[in-house]
């Protein structure tokens, strides 16, 4: 496959000897940049979804702060982890 690396000597049926008919070369590039890639792409998304996590918090906390602001009897709490 591709990811793996892995490709398959062709049998022309005139250069290769039956013993290396069944040989399998392994180059691995693919995998490195796929891998990279991957890491690459998790470590944006716990970032983005921090962000996210970071702007619900806010907008949840000024949502209290404007009611309570607007409503001078109103109470407003919030709890963080």
């Amino acid at each position: 496959s591709y990811f793996n690396g892995e490709q398959l000597v062709r049998d022309l049926g005139i250069s290769i000897p039956p013993q290396l008919q069944g040989l399998h070369t392994v180059i691995g590039w693919p995998r490195i940049g796929v891998e990279a890639l991957e890491q690459r792409l998790e470590q944006a998304a716990k970032k983005a979804e921090a962000v996210a996590q970071k702007l619900v918090a806010d907008q949840g906390r000024g949502t209290v702060r404007e009611a309570v602001r607007r409503d001078r009897q109103a109470t407003g709490w919030a709890r963080t982890a």
